[in-house]
């Protein structure tokens, strides 16, 4: 399902789609907008994309990684050892076709020649560092929301034990992704390399997301990307490009992600460095983010970056981090819910224990009343979640408060159906900021045949009774017969007759009866046995025991 519509959405659209216009030049800058309008800003590129395809997106994306790896190319003396700045251009040209091919799964468009004055500018095809990976990121981080919201907590904690697996099937993106999950996040790692012409590369993703909040809702993302290029058959040369985000988000007491909270946060970091045959030098070094603007930390690599060349550089990676955070709200929200649901209303993150008094709510008495009380508590620490709990009745009679949402811990009165053979149930969720949980409690006073087996010493039973809430008898196979008369749902009175060994016998006493919620229990009687002889009255004191099953399907008496 989420392959499907991200496939038909984002991939086949990028794969359909032509050239595109060139983009404005990078040194106009990006548009700045006001913290308040940021997060709206940044859901309309991201509805953009959605709307449009990835293609004009990305393209606005990719002159900066362009620019970025072509300037790598030239401190590292790849440009040089490829024989000048055009031949560079064109093998980075190439590079980028093939990431493109790789992430589409068909053929992309050959590489061309590009002007001399080269700024990223031109590459009308072709993806290359964290442009390349938007796509596959999104896909990352809804194919785990949607794993999470189609797994009860049993598969949730197969999964953990088996450590890293593959994100395969209908929610795998490209690049042979591997997932891992633990109680409260999911780390998807995916890489991607191809080795074409003069140039070959290598762009590794890992994406590390929350999927409960912590005790503040607080949801951290973290992405980091790291591309490599280096000439073919030379893995000592060229060096690599690093993107590292984090993004901090918010969801408030009814599990809502907040728009706009004073304690979100975009952070980032991006590195170009050599690789160790290249001397390890760095060339430039970005933080991003921390409530300022972008800081240029580093420009030292051999004098390729001037002040106001740094500065535009760090400009346009405050728009890229920029647009990433948008992706990063789309995966959170499952593209508002038409994908997946956010990671934390998969259930996984909140137990809602729900519970009853009487406890036993199957082959119930007509016109039980119960008091519930619903108590939600996170999974990770096992702390009472605050927020609220809404109930829903289907069914009869009455629950109390009916309607409307009850802080938590909750605590409900219902009165049961007042017929036989009736069924109601209860649905309860739990909304906080620590997540959704959900429960539901099941009613019904059907009569309910049980099978009785057991007993002591030479009375030994083992046949089907039609209910256990009125009088009923347990025979036993020497000619025996208890004679059980209820006093509630935990036990009464019996007596007994029969004759046997040929004496009558007689007595009594009483009985417990324990019950789970599926009908399974024991009944353990005790009392005293006496047998009438020739001789006189001879009396026992007995304490048999029953197991006691649901037989719903068989014939009873």
């Amino acid at each position: 399902m989420i392959r499907s519509l991200l496939t038909v959405g984002l991939l086949l659209a990028l794969a359909s789609c032509t050239p595109t216009p060139k983009t404005p030049d990078p040194a106009s800058g990006p548009t700045s907008t006001t913290p308040a309008d940021a997060a709206t800003t940044q859901q309309a590129q991201v509805d953009a994309m959605l709307r449009e395809g990835p293609e004009p997106t990305l393209r606005r994306l990719a002159p900066l990684d362009y620019y970025l790896h072509y300037k790598l190319m030239q401190a590292t003396g790849m440009e040089s050892a490829l024989g000048g700045e055009a031949a560079a251009i064109a093998a980075l040209q190439t590079l980028g076709d093939a990431y493109e091919r790789a992430l589409r799964g068909e053929d992309g468009q050959l590489p061309r020649l590009q002007p001399v004055a080269f700024n990223g500018e031109g590459m009308d095809s072709g993806l290359i560092g964290v442009s390349l990976t938007v796509v596959p990121t999104m896909m990352s981080g809804l194919g785990v929301s949607g794993h999470l919201g189609n797994w009860n907590e049993g598969q949730l904690q197969d999964a953990i034990a088996k450590g890293p697996m593959p994100l395969t099937g209908s929610s795998g993106p490209p690049g042979s992704p591997m997932v891992q999950y633990t109680q409260t996040d999911a780390t998807v790692t995916l890489s991607m390399e191809v080795k074409e012409g003069a140039v070959s590369g290598k762009v590794r993703v890992k994406l590390r997301m929350d999927t409960c909040p912590d005790a503040s809702g607080r949801i951290t993302v973290d992405v980091e990307v790291k591309s490599d290029m280096a000439l073919a058959g030379s893995p000592d040369s060229g060096g690599s490009v690093t993107a590292n985000m984090r993004f901090e988000r918010h969801i408030d007491d009814d599990a809502r992600l907040i728009d706009s909270h004073p304690g979100d946060q975009s952070s980032g970091h991006m590195t170009i460095r050599g690789s160790q045959g290249s001397g390890g030098r760095s060339m430039l070094d970005l933080t991003l983010g921390g409530g300022g603007p972008p800081t240029v930390n580093d420009r030292s690599g051999v004098g390729l970056f001037d002040g106001a060349e740094a500065h535009r550089v760090a400009e346009h990676a405050q728009a890229t981090q920029d647009f990433m955070a948008g992706v990063v709200r789309s995966i959170l929200t499952g593209i508002e819910g038409k994908v997946a649901k956010a990671p934390w209303e998969s259930g996984h993150c909140v137990k809602l224990d729900a519970t009853s008094n009487p406890f036993r709510r199957k082959h119930a008495r007509p016109g039980t009343t119960f008091e519930i009380e619903a108590k939600p508590r996170a999974r990770s620490d096992g702390a009472p979640t605050g927020g609220t709990v809404r109930a829903t009745l289907s069914g009869n009679r009455q629950l109390t408060p009916a309607t409307g949402k009850i802080p938590a811990d909750a605590r409900y009165s219902y009165a049961g159906p007042d017929k036989k053979d009736e069924f109601a149930s209860i649905e309860f969720e739990a909304r906080s900021k620590r997540g959704v949980g959900r429960a539901t409690l099941e009613f019904d006073t059907k009569q309910g045949a049980h099978r009785v087996s057991g007993g002591q010493n030479d009375f030994q039973a083992d046949h089907t009774v039609c209910a256990l809430d009125v009088p009923f008898d347990i025979r036993s196979s020497a000619g025996l017969t208890m004679h059980m008369v209820p006093a509630g749902d935990s036990g009464g009175a019996w007596t007994q007759s029969g004759n046997a060994g040929g004496v009558s016998w007689s007595g009594g006493g009483s009985y417990s009866l324990s019950l789970d919620d599926n009908g399974n229990g024991t009944l353990k009687a005790g009392g005293t046995s006496i047998i009438a002889t020739p001789l006189g009255r001879f009396s026992d004191a007995v304490e048999p025991e029953f197991s006691i099953t649901p037989a719903e399907s068989e014939s009873c008496d």
